[in-house]
């Protein structure tokens, strides 16, 4: 384990004053797929990423977080054969023993069976926390995941992801996904709080692979709400949202 704890000295007029360095301990918890999980060739899986502080400082508002999903040390990629990577600019600090999720609903296409190390892999940005890190050694972790394709496939290995860039402002719930895997004509939502009851429930149109549509949010008490959409076929998402009024 590798420490880095720096301070810096302020002269003031009976001495000297020293002010340390946050200290923190970020790591990567790869929640999805398990070790137990099983890939389908061309049906719909999820990585689902936990950052986790384990403190005993926070990470300031303004740094970057990412993360890079892995398969066998190479790294994941979209259909145009970028790579893929979750990453996001704190809005709020991340708190001792706090954490931030990085969740995506993915489909793969060709490829022969196997089984495959699957890895997530901390990227980040550090502006005045740099230099706090207590242990970079936790910052992979990966299981081992079943892939299961097309038995008599020679076609390369791909990745197809679902790009699911949906947002809230202003009562309003903005649909934008791209690229659903699905045979459904019809995307179903619901608006859940943080009770588990259902606050308003509908459905939209999925134009070919695609559906942009608007979701106007009723009055409802402030709080954190998730918005529940799924076609009940192979397309499942999640977005947690704040609510002020």
């Amino acid at each position: 384990m590798k420490k880095l704890l720096f301070s810096c000295a302020a002269f003031v007029s009976f001495g000297v004053a020293f002010a340390q360095t946050p200290s923190y301990d970020l790591s990567v918890e790869l929640v999805e797929p398990t070790s137990t999980s099983t890939i389908n060739s061309g049906q719909s899986f999820t990585i689902e990423v936990n950052v986790n502080n384990d403190g005993p400082d926070a990470i300031p508002a303004g740094d970057t977080i990412g993360v890079v999903p892995l398969i066998n040390d190479n790294p994941f990629m979209n259909q145009n054969q970028q790579p893929f990577v979750f990453a996001t600019i704190l809005q709020a600090p991340i708190a001792a023993n706090g954490s931030i999720t990085f969740s995506e609903t993915f489909t793969v296409s060709g490829g022969n069976s196997g089984t495959f190390e699957f890895c997530a892999e901390l990227i980040a940005v550090l502006g005045v926390s740099a230099g706090g890190e207590l242990d970079s050694s936790n910052w992979r972790n990966c299981n081992n995941v079943s892939y299961v394709g097309p038995s008599t496939s020679t076609e390369e290995f791909r990745q197809l992801f679902t790009e699911d860039n949906s947002y809230f402002f202003d009562n309003t719930f903005f649909v934008d996904i791209k690229t659903i895997n699905s045979s459904a004509d019809r995307l179903n939502y619901d608006l859940i709080n943080i009770g588990g009851q259902s606050i308003l429930s509908g459905q939209l149109p999925i134009n070919g692979n695609d559906v942009k549509d608007e979701i106007t949010i009723p009055t409802v008490p402030s709080g954190v709400y998730i918005m529940r959409m799924s076609d009940n076929k192979n397309f499942n998402s999640t977005k947690k949202i704040m609510i002020t009024n």
